[in-house]
């Protein structure tokens, strides 16, 4: 809600200043576990990118970096205190250098911690690990909840992310680890972040209403040319999502084309799991679906109100 303008040169037109405020904050569009950036309805175009985004007090809180081409007044601006962290490397270097465990992250609710039987504070989720990354190799398990680094709590996912990234490649970290009821020592050894580009943001097409199962979702097995044209590794095994049929607020974050791996930490590798899985839901209950999207690639646990009772899901696909 505070107040900003954003100074740049859009389309070549020099020293131009809008003015908005400041939508939100901590937006993830490129890197889901990395992302924080600011976002502003102050006009940000072409040309904007590399210019300041500044408050009332006319101090510079971000850097305009990105806009979205699907609507009106979404701009973004990367936090200005992560700018001044990698200064003193990209003047040095040229390039920034970043500690780097491979694992995806998913913040804790209230909920997901009754899931997990976590009664302790802040912490984040682990909820996919690359193929030998760091995470893997030190032996972090997906819904891990790592609590600390090194001694230093962890808040949340993000804050995680930038203690991380501000350790050297190369560098050891003891994680404190909350996994099914104990708490142990993971030993990582940091790799180094790539400097990978973020792939295109997938849009969100209104589909024609369809009858869908318990979940809200009309699903379909994942066949081998889906497999190999989305390039989906074959250990992600789950049924596609062919349309969103419910109204649950859960349903908001999944996608046509996504994958359910999971439904409360059952395996869904196909239709007869999938649907044998279902029959154990009651109307009004909340179940978690593990989901894997393919384009750009992460994971994520959607936390999904059953809408229908068991006897009306079945057979459907």
């Amino acid at each position: 809600g505070d107040w900003v303008c954003a100074i740049g040169n859009p389309f070549a037109y020099d020293h131009s200043v809008t003015v908005g405020v400041v939508s939100s904050k901590g937006r993830k569009i490129y890197d889901l576990s990395f992302d924080a950036y600011i976002q502003t309805d102050a006009a940000i175009n072409p040309g904007n990118s590399g210019g300041p985004l500044i408050n009332a007090a006319g101090e510079a809180v971000g850097i305009s970096a990105a806009m979205s081409t699907q609507g009106q007044g979404i701009g973004f601006a990367v936090p200005i205190n992560l700018a001044r962290e990698i200064l003193d490397q990209l003047r040095t270097r040229g390039h920034v250098s970043r500690g780097y465990l491979g694992v995806q992250l998913q913040e804790l609710d209230p909920d997901i911690r009754r899931l997990l039987g976590f009664e302790g504070q802040g912490g984040a989720m682990v909820v996919d690990l690359l193929p030998g990354s760091a995470g893997e190799t030190a032996g972090l398990k997906p819904y891990d909840i790592i609590v600390d680094v090194s001694g230093r709590p962890v808040v949340d996912g993000d804050q995680l992310i930038r203690v991380i990234a501000g350790r050297p490649p190369g560098a050891a970290v003891q994680l404190g680890v909350f996994r099914e009821g104990a708490t142990l020592a993971v030993r990582a050894i940091l790799a180094e972040r790539r400097l990978d580009e973020g792939p295109p943001i997938p849009v969100m097409v209104q589909q024609a209403k369809v009858e869908g199962d318990a979940l809200g979702l009309k699903v379909v097995a994942l066949t081998k040319k889906s497999q190999a044209d989305l390039k989906i590794p074959k250990l992600r095994l789950g049924v596609m999502v062919e349309r969103v049929t419910g109204l649950s607020r859960g349903l908001d974050e999944i996608q046509n084309g996504d994958l359910v791996l999971e439904v409360n930490r059952q395996p869904t590798p196909d239709l007869a799991r999938y649907r044998e899985t279902l029959k154990a839901l009651t109307f009004g209950e909340v179940a978690f679906l593990l989901v894997y999207r393919p384009q750009p690639p992460g994971m994520f646990l959607a936390k999904v109100e059953v809408e229908q009772s068991k006897s009306e899901g079945e057979g459907k696909d």
